[in-house]
């Protein structure tokens, strides 16, 4: 499972997500449907929970200093399988290169391989996003904190909330 993550929840649900490929990179709403109905879909080490916050913290740190906006996080999930242990080693290997290890963890269960990156980070919060962000606050009202277009410190505070409650807790 792909899911292209911002911490949203305006307009963040890909519909008919039961008949899409594998590959189709699901949102933010998908991603909260899955883990109430799986409750132990993401269940990763608490060592490597503290660790993976730090990485994204210093990550979201970088881009909010940066004046960058509108990045998501791309997180998969792979389901790993008893009766295929080598394509799943093979999986694991591949993500596994040396600087792309910080990112990735198996569940405590050993059921998936959880990997994440961030991705689409280099939108500034320039004046067309200042006038997408009054213009949908206005439609949203008291969403409107949840909506793509919001300033890098909200955006980047905003993200990592949303990964501590649901990812990385």
């Amino acid at each position: 499972m792909i899911f292209d993550l911002k911490g949203s929840m305006v307009g963040r649900f890909v519909k008919g997500s039961k008949e899409l490929s594998k590959l189709t990179a699901l949102k933010d709403k998908n991603f909260l449907m899955k883990i109430e109905i799986e409750k132990n879909l993401v269940n990763i080490p608490e060592d490597k929970c503290d660790h993976f916050l730090s990485v994204l913290r210093a990550d979201t740190n970088m881009l909010r200093d940066n004046n960058l906006m509108d990045y998501s996080l791309l997180f998969f999930i792979i389901e790993i399988t008893p009766e295929d242990h080598q394509n799943n080693q093979n999986i694991w290997d591949c993500f596994g290169e040396p600087g792309f290890s910080l990112r990735l963890a198996k569940s405590i269960d050993g059921k998936y391989i959880y990997c994440f990156g961030i991705i689409d980070y280099l939108q500034t919060f320039n004046i067309k996003k200042l006038f997408e962000n009054k213009y949908k606050s206005l439609i949203y009202g008291s969403e409107r904190n949840f909506i793509s277009a919001v300033d890098p410190v909200l955006y980047a505070d905003r993200m990592l909330n949303f990964s501590k409650s649901y990812l990385f807790k």
